[in-house]
C-alpha cells in the first residue's frame, strides 16, 4: 500500500474491500460504507467527495499498490495484475460495475502508461503511436471485465503480454 494513506482512509478501504468482495452489488453506497466501517458519514465527506472519487481512491492507492508490490519488469506486472483481479474477482468486478473506472479509457490508458513507462519505455513523453498501441491493452482488460472475466488466466495473461511486445517493437524502430 502507498504510505499516503492515513489510518482512516486505510480503515475505509479495508472495510470497503471485505465488502465488495463477498458478493457482487447493484450499489454500495455511503450509507453501506458508514454502517460497516462504524465511521460517520461526515469522516468519510473529509477524505472523499462522493463515492466515485472513493472508488478510484481505494483503486490508486490501495489496490494499485497491491498489485505493483515487487515487480521489477512489465511480464511481471502483467502476470500480477492478471492474478490479482483472478484472485478478488468479486471485488473487481464489483469495481468495475460500480464506478466508472473501466469506463474512462484515457485515465486507464494513463495507468497502464505509467506502469509500462516504469518498466519499459525510456525517459520523456510517448507519442501519439505508442499510446495508441497501450490503447490495445485497455481495450484487451475492458473486453475481459465485459465477459465477466471468463478469459483463462494463461490466455489473458499472453494477450496482455503480446501487447507489450507491439509496443517494445515499435520502440526498437
Amino acid at each position: 500500500m502507498e504510505n499516503n494513506i492515513n489510518l482512516t482512509q486505510k480503515h475505509l478501504f479495508s472495510t470497503a474491500k471485505d465488502a465488495l468482495s463477498s458478493r457482487i452489488m447493484v450499489r454500495y453506497t455511503i450509507t453501506d460504507l458508514v454502517r460497516q466501517s462504524q465511521k460517520g458519514r461526515s469522516v468519510i465527506y473529509y477524505h472523499f467527495e462522493c463515492m466515485e472519487d472513493f472508488y478510484f481512491e481505494l483503486f490508486e492507492k490501495y489496490i494499485i499498490g497491491e498489485i505493483t508490490k515487487g515487480c521489477n519488469s512489465y511480464d511481471e506486472l502483467v502476470v500480477s495484475v492478471v492474478d490479482y483481479i483472478l484472485s478478488n474477482k468479486t471485488l473487481c468486478l464489483n469495481l468495475a460495475n460500480l464506478s466508472m473506472i473501466l469506463k474512462k479509457p484515457d485515465y486507464l490508458l494513463t495507468k497502464f502508461a505509467n506502469c509500462f513507462k516504469r518498466y519499459e519505455l525510456p525517459e520523456g513523453a510517448m507519442d501519439e503511436a505508442q499510446h495508441h498501441l497501450l490503447g490495445g491493452l485497455v481495450h484487451t482488460v475492458q473486453t475481459w471485465f465485459e465477459k465477466d472475466l471468463n478469459v483463462a488466466r494463461e490466455e489473458m495473461i499472453d494477450q496482455l503480454i503480446e501487447q507489450g511486445d507491439l509496443l517494445r517493437t515499435y520502440l526498437k524502430n
